[in-house]
């Protein structure tokens, strides 16, 4: 489901977006393992805080770096103690940042309904990257290509992050679906932040 075609049903108990929610983590040689595990801790803080089940939010995973990978689609998990044992159990593999292709791949073969996304639900990609894209164009095509069906939220994390590319990357308004943080060790702190866009 596009993002703009449905509003986004949220839990007047808890104020929580129930959605298809993706998310896409750089996992090339620049982050570094316990950055990337600081990314999977992020993770799981956000499942944790979202209400996960059949009428609820499902959760996908994808990793990147010189190549993509799916860690687990839309409708591999329908509990939260199964998502965050999967996030736990990530590896992190090092490489280039091949953004594109994550994002590509994230339009192509996770937002389809095949890999359970859902009539009714709006879908959410949120990409956490510390660099820029190896290949900035092709980043943006992929980029304009996933926002047609889904709101992508953008996370950049230090000084080595490409300001302009997080902007195309990001679904607009800049403002609400940027986020520039000085450190890993800052995700912890915008957890709230990122739960009230996702609606």
């Amino acid at each position: 489901m596009v993002a703009d075609d449905v509003m986004c049903a949220v839990h007047p108990e808890h104020g929580h977006c129930r959605g298809d929610i993706l998310f896409i983590l750089d996992a090339s040689g620049s982050v570094g393992t316990a950055n990337f595990h600081q990314m999977l801790n992020f993770v799981v803080s956000v499942i944790n805080a979202l209400n996960i089940g059949i009428l609820e939010s499902h959760v996908a995973m994808i990793t990147f770096s010189s190549q993509n990978h799916l860690e687990w689609n839309l409708n591999t998990y329908g509990d939260k103690q199964a998502l965050v044992n999967a996030s736990l159990r990530i590896r992190y593999v090092a490489g280039t940042t091949q953004t594109s292709q994550a994002l590509q791949y994230a339009r192509t073969n996770v937002f389809t309904p095949g890999a359970g996304d859902r009539q009714g639900f709006p879908n959410v990609a949120i990409i956490l990257t510390d660099g820029q894209s190896a290949n900035p164009s092709q980043t943006a095509t992929a980029a304009a290509a996933l926002q047609l069906v889904a709101k992508v939220i953008a996370i950049g994390i230090g000084t080595s992050v490409d300001t302009n590319e997080l902007h195309v990357i990001a679904t607009d308004p800049d403002q609400q679906n940027v986020f520039l943080l000085r450190d890993f060790h800052e995700l912890q702190n915008v957890v709230a932040k990122i739960i009230s866009v996702l609606c």
